[in-house]
């Protein structure tokens, strides 16, 4: 696997709150960040083709999922 190196800046409080947050891994936590987030856009492109197709998904059709599948 070949890696590629960013540079990237942030502000003091939030780099901070990432180092503390990564464990000592901040190269690996801000790869599972961007994995989460590219997988969230995949997921959202998916539901907008979903609904371009067959319409919104309605308030009650999520009611009636929440119903057979309680959290």
């Amino acid at each position: 696997m070949s890696v590629h190196k960013f540079t990237i800046s942030f502000d003091e409080e939030l780099a901070e709150e990432v180092r503390k947050r990564a464990g000592g891994n901040v190269s690996g936590w801000l790869a599972d960040a961007a994995s989460q987030r590219l997988r969230l856009l995949e997921a959202q492109e998916i539901l907008a083709e979903y609904e371009r197709e067959h319409g919104e998904i309605t308030q009650s059709e999520l009611d009636a999922v929440d119903r057979q599948w309680p959290v």
